[in-house]
C-alpha cells in the first residue's frame, strides 16, 4: 500500500500456506495460516481505521480476488494497480470487471511481467499438485504455452530450489528468457 505521496506505508503477501507462527508473530502478520491470508487482505489488515483509505493505492502482481476486491472496496481504498489477471479465476471479464466496485483499477501494460507473474502464481500449484492442479486446467486453455513452461520449471522445483540457494528471481528467471518470450501474453 503506498500513500498519495507514493511511499510505502505498508507490505503484504500471501501467507495461507504457511505454517502458523507464534501468536506475537500476528502483530506483524495479522493473518497467517488461513484462507483469508492473501497478500492484499495482509497489507489491509495493518492500515489504521483513522487512516484516510481513500488516499490509498494498492499494488498487487494479481487482480484482486473477490474477497480481496470487496475488502477494498469496504474499506474505502482509493485506487488499485495490478499487473496480470488471476489465472485462478474464471469468470467472466464483465463479472471480474464489477468486483472492483466503486475503486479504479489500473492493470500495467508489460506483457513480459504479466506472464512472469502467471508464471509465478501458477508455479506453487505445479509444484505441490502436478499437472492436474485446478488452476493449471483453467489456465492450460487460455495460455497452454505459459502452463507447458510452468509445469517444466515445477519438475524437480527448479526455481525454489535456486531461491532457496539464494538466486535472485530475475537470475533465476534468465536461464528461460527463451521460453517466456515465446508466451508472453
Amino acid at each position: 500500500m503506498v500513500d498519495s505521496d507514493g511511499r510505502v506505508i505498508s507490505r503484504g503477501r500471501n501467507h495461507s500456506y504457511d505454517p502458523p507462527g507464534p501468536l506475537e508473530s500476528r502483530l506483524e502478520l495479522p493473518l497467517q495460516h488461513n484462507r483469508l491470508a492473501h497478500a492484499e487482505m495482509n497489507a489491509l489488515a495493518v492500515i489504521p481505521t483513522e487512516r484516510d483509505h481513500a488516499t490509498l493505492t494498492l499494488w498487487t502482481t494479481q487482480h484482486p480476488c473477490l474477497m480481496c476486491a470487496a475488502a477494498m472496496q469496504f474499506i474505502g481504498v482509493g485506487n488499485v494497480a495490478f499487473i496480470a489477471d488471476d489465472p485462478s479465476d474464471d469468470s467472466p471479464r464483465e463479472l471480474i470487471v464489477a468486483r472492483r466496485g466503486r475503486v479504479p483499477y489500473a492493470q500495467l501494460p508489460d506483457q513480459s511481467w504479466r506472464t512472469i507473474c502467471n508464471l509465478l502464481f501458477l508455479y506453487n500449484s505445479a509444484v505441490q499438485r502436478g499437472e492436474d492442479a485446478r488452476n493449471l486446467k483453467l489456465h492450460r486453455e487460455r495460455n497452454p504455452g505459459l502452463v507447458a513452461l510452468t509445469i517444466e520449471l515445477a519438475r524437480g522445483d527448479k526455481l525454489g530450489r535456486e531461491a532457496r540457494a539464494g538466486v535472485a528471481l530475475v537470475e533465476a528467471l534468465a536461464a528461460h528468457h527463451s521460453g517466456l518470450a515465446n508466451v508472453v501474453e
